[in-house]
């Protein structure tokens, strides 16, 4: 199965046209839109946007997604994976938008609200879709921060889900490992477009792509 994902569009449609494109042209099975699809709307932008996708489609909001932003979700052809866990195609995904407490943050969560949202959610070979990346992994800033969340950092590390998606940090996309689970950094905020993954035979196999 081939998935295709990518954060922070912040509402500029050349953003939204590149990964329409993208999504098409890597053949994909499934899209994810890991937040940030504006930048404090509105939701009438998102609907239109996610409408657009061309194959089956999972969604959060992200930090600079007002409430109207996720009512748009829920009104649009993707699924809303906010503070949910969906079954398909065999697979897991279990979803947070969002992000903790910031200067922009329209829908903030504490540490302690993350982790009681994420214990809801326990199954062995999940995927987690997040806006937020966790803390130590692909959250780096250029002033060389960490600014990711301990508390989806302790879940992964208890719970092994076989994938992470996340965005947020705009410097730092790419994938890494904790264990045995992959975690993929898919903001576009700096020059890229998303991220492939390949999930095949057991495997998981990423790939970066940026503008051509």
């Amino acid at each position: 199965m081939r998935l295709f994902a990518a954060g922070d569009f912040h509402g500029k449609r050349y953003r939204y046209e590149a990964f329409r494109d993208a999504v098409e042209k890597h053949r994909s099975d499934l899209a994810f839109v890991c937040g940030d699809i504006t930048s404090f709307g509105p939701g009438s932008t998102a609907k239109e946007f996610l409408d657009s996708l061309p194959v089956t489609t999972f969604a959060i909001p992200g930090n600079l997604d007002p409430t109207e932003v996720n009512r748009a979700i829920d009104e649009s052809s993707a699924i809303n994976l906010h503070e949910r866990c969906v079954e398909h195609s065999n697979l897991t995904f279990i979803g947070l938008g969002g992000s903790t407490p910031g200067i922009f943050s329209y829908q903030p969560y504490s540490e302690v609200q993350i982790e009681k949202i994420l214990g809801r959610y326990v199954k062995p070979g999940s995927i987690l879709v997040t806006h937020m990346p966790p803390y130590g992994i692909q959250d780096e800033t250029r002033k060389s921060r960490h600014i990711g969340s301990k508390a989806i950092r302790g879940w992964i590390e208890m719970h092994r889900p076989i994938l992470v998606l996340c965005a947020h940090v705009h410097e730092n996309p790419g994938h890494s490992k904790s264990g045995n689970t992959v975690v993929v950094n898919c903001s576009i905020g700096m020059d890229g477009i998303g991220a492939i993954i390949e999930l095949r035979n057991g495997k998981i196999e990423v790939k970066m792509v940026g503008y051509e």
